[in-house]
């Protein structure tokens, strides 16, 4: 899915400036209900940009979650959720370069990939 995305493009370490610095990435492996499923993880902590950048997250408050139920459940509305397996694979493009070292199974030598979507 990432390449159908196009998530990344491969990169050679060789064309990048003095100040561009791979992250490291980890894979996280997680069981739930029997189903298993591996995320790629960037170590975003290595990067020293981050405090420079704004972070933002959609989430939603428990405040506002409490309120939502309380109006549903006082117009008896059926609730529902979905998940969107790769969500994050449909992201905007990045207006920064950001590179991360691609996990072993997938590694070349002198390449790094260099992200293209959030």
């Amino acid at each position: 899915k990432w390449k159908a995305n196009e998530v990344f493009e491969e990169f050679p370490t060789n064309e990048m400036e003095d100040d561009d610095y791979p992250i490291s990435t980890r894979w996280v492996l997680t069981e739930n209900k029997g189903q298993k499923k591996a995320r790629l993880v960037a170590r975003g902590f290595e990067e020293d940009q981050l405090q420079s950048t704004d972070t933002v997250s959609p989430t939603c408050r428990k405040e506002s979650l409490r309120l939502l139920f309380s109006i549903a459940a006082t117009n008896k509305w059926k609730l529902q959720s979905i998940d969107i397996a790769s969500a994050f694979l449909q992201g905007k493009p990045i207006e920064r370069k950001v590179f991360i070292i691609p996990p072993k199974e997938f590694a070349k030598p002198n390449v790094v990939w260099k992200l293209k979507k959030c």
